[in-house]
């Protein structure tokens, strides 16, 4: 800092030196007296020196901020980060639906396995019809159901067990197996049901084995009929086994019944004469 510079800036700092200044420029800095503001003193002080006598110009007046258009920019800016969050959650959604769907679809495996009869725990299609439904049924190519009728010992529940295991277990479904006169025995008054009639009804998948052993009734037959009314109205695939040969299904299970299983889907069959394969042979 020059001696000039310091000179001025002692001189800016005494009020009555700058008042000494300035009354010599009165004419140019307007009128100063002893009560005038220091401030003042150095503005007026600032202005002689700088040859403006003009009083100071106003502060501008900032313009009106068009806030609707502001939001807008704003929201066009935040806009692709905003879109990057939302697929981002659909990415992270879609992630535990499957998940979910997963962990659902394991639980019924454990489900289906677990109702499985220790004596067809290996049981395996073998039927060539047998088989074409179970592959159809896998891939969604069918909503047909699977009528097995034969007499007792042939062979219908080995191969409808085994149908209906391949399909629970590809699928992941949730299916349910059960004896129809167990199971029918279990609705009576003061038992506890093996399964509620509401969830066989809406079983993903089911297998009715000795559909035509219990005794008829009025009650069973209504039973039967609402379940597969219930079935066949949703296009659910259903798996029956009937031990009817050679004999008409309106005799065994009433009109209503027969009908619905008629329009169920594929039905196979066996000879009333076909061997009894649990009959082994004597030395």
């Amino acid at each position: 800092m020059t001696a000039s510079h310091a000179n001025e800036h002692a001189d800016l700092a005494d009020p009555e030196v700058l008042l000494i200044h300035l009354r010599g420029a009165h004419e140019l800095v307007g009128v100063v007296d002893a009560a005038t503001p220091h401030s003042e003193l150095v503005a007026a002080h600032r202005r002689c020196h700088r040859g403006d006598d003009a009083p100071p110009e106003p502060e501008p007046v900032p313009e009106a901020i068009d806030w609707e258009a502001a939001v807008q920019r704003i929201a066009a800016r935040s806009r692709p980060h905003r879109q990057a969050q939302a697929a981002a959650r659909a990415r992270r959604e879609s992630i535990l639906a499957a998940q979910r769907a997963e962990a659902r679809k394991a639980r019924n495996r454990e489900l289906a396995v677990a109702q499985v009869p220790p004596r067809y725990r290996d049981a395996t299609a073998d039927h060539p019809a047998v088989v074409a439904w179970a592959a159809d049924t896998i891939r969604g190519a069918t909503q047909d159901g699977l009528v097995l009728n034969g007499p007792v010992g042939c062979g219908k529940t080995w191969q409808a067990f085994g149908a209906w295991r391949i399909v629970a277990q590809r699928t992941g479904c949730r299916a349910v197996a059960l004896s129809v006169p167990a199971w029918l025995d279990s609705l009576r008054p003061g038992r506890s049901p093996l399964h509620p009639l509401e969830e066989v009804q809406g079983a993903e998948l089911l297998l009715l084995d000795d559909l035509s052993a219990e005794r008829v009734s009025e009650w069973t037959e209504e039973v039967v009929y609402r379940l597969i009314d219930a079935r066949w109205n949703a296009c659910l695939p259903t798996i029956i086994t009937l031990n009817a040969p050679g004999t008409s299904l309106r005799e065994r299970l009433g009109g209503r019944v027969a009908s619905r299983l008629n329009g169920l889907g594929r039905i196979v069959g066996w000879p009333a004469d076909a061997p009894d394969r649990r009959v082994r042979p004597t030395e």
